[in-house]
């Protein structure tokens, strides 16, 4: 039996308390995916390690949107160091407007603007801001 992925056992979200269940890796940032279309704002915690996006529920952050690519994207939290990788995706991984290369590692940086296919978010390294 596989793992259960962060969306899956109920991580904190904005407002709900604290960050990981326990035995799991710290929250050390937070990726919120902004308002649009049919998508509310909602903030996802980040662990130490790899954490995978995609609309695929095997995914660590699982989130429905046909835009995104079964498994979208990479983020790596590792030595202090934040990264985002794109998985090869067909609609593509942008930071600050910028694509990115797939399957390479693109430092982020707290506040950094992502686009995952049409998904527009922000990362947040520590805390939520108010």
């Amino acid at each position: 039996m596989s793992e259960p992925t962060q969306s899956a056992v109920g991580l904190a979200r904005d407002g709900e308390g604290a960050g990981s269940p326990i035995g799991a890796p710290p929250v050390v940032a937070y990726l919120r995916v902004l308002a649009q279309k049919d998508l509310e704002e909602q903030d996802w915690p980040i662990a130490e390690g790899e954490t995978t996006v995609g609309r695929d529920a095997e995914c660590n952050l699982w989130l429905k949107a046909k835009s995104l690519s079964r498994c979208h994207a990479s983020f790596l939290v590792e030595g202090g160091g934040h990264f985002l990788k794109d998985l090869g995706s067909r609609n593509r991984t942008y930071r600050k407007d910028v694509p990115l290369r797939p399957h390479s590692y693109y430092e982020l940086t707290n506040g950094c603007e992502l686009i995952l296919a049409d998904i527009q978010c922000q990362y947040f390294i520590g805390e939520l801001p108010e």
